[in-house]
């Protein structure tokens, strides 16, 4: 009777993974053509900006598409000259339990630009504030921070086997493994660290995969960061 059984099939529920996408585009606009002033003309280009995220992803298999987010910012006023936009996207990952050492694995499911992937800050066991950033060689170290900006130069958490890596990067895949992260207190509060990185600078599309959704905090100011150059040309 196995044979002929009908198969089943097993639903698996899983739940979603956010990216929140960052992005800042620096402007160049003549104020002459410009049919508005400044301010609007900026709160318009942010507006292009969360409309393009509305409709094209927040949703599976919705792929970040970076020339037309380019081309929806230039397109928002005959004013506009050009953009030089940047993107990074972010993952949030809550720790197990705090003040307890772990192990975690975190898929960015794209290639990334080496030297680009930091977190926000953390208390270490030695009691000094740390942030994760990678060292361009594939290994994960927390950097000591200042006021949320990593010391120059450059001091590293030391590991109880005496070396200073958190963990590894793989930049072709985006995969981030970390081995005995143990983060005694969040600095800024909320219950989870929240790791920035930077798409491979030959292909700013971001792809997410099966369970993950791109979005953005409409909540965090610096989500959406629009800087304006009035550019006259004489």
């Amino acid at each position: 009777m196995k044979k002929v059984n009908v198969v089943t099939v097993i639903p698996e529920i899983v739940d979603p993974v956010f990216y929140y996408l960052i992005v800042e585009s620096t402007v160049n606009y003549d104020p002459v053509t410009n049919l508005t002033n400044e301010a609007t003309l900026k709160t318009n280009i942010n507006t292009a900006i969360t409309n393009y995220i509305t409709n094209n992803l927040k949703k599976f298999d919705q792929k970040f598409r970076y020339s037309k987010l380019v081309q929806d910012i230039d397109n928002t006023s005959d004013a506009i000259r050009n953009n030089k936009t940047t993107i990074k996207y972010q993952q949030r990952m809550t720790p197990v339990t705090l003040n307890l050492a772990a192990n975690y694995t975190l898929n960015f499911s794209n290639a990334l630009e080496k030297s680009t992937v930091s977190s926000t800050s953390f208390v270490g066991t030695d009691g000094n504030t740390y942030s994760l950033v990678d060292d361009s060689l594939g290994k994960i170290k927390a950097a000591r921070t200042t006021s949320g900006v990593v010391d120059s130069p450059k001091l590293y958490l030391i590991q109880t086997d005496g070396s200073t890596d958190q963990g590894t990067i793989d930049y072709t895949t985006g995969k981030v493994v970390l081995t005995n992260l143990h983060p005694v207190t969040i600095s800024d509060g909320t219950g989870d660290i929240r790791f920035n990185v930077t798409p491979d600078i030959n292909n700013s599309d971001i792809t997410p995969l099966r369970e993950q959704i791109l979005t953005y905090d409409s909540t965090d100011a610096t989500s959406i960061t629009i800087n304006m150059v009035a550019e006259t040309i004489i």
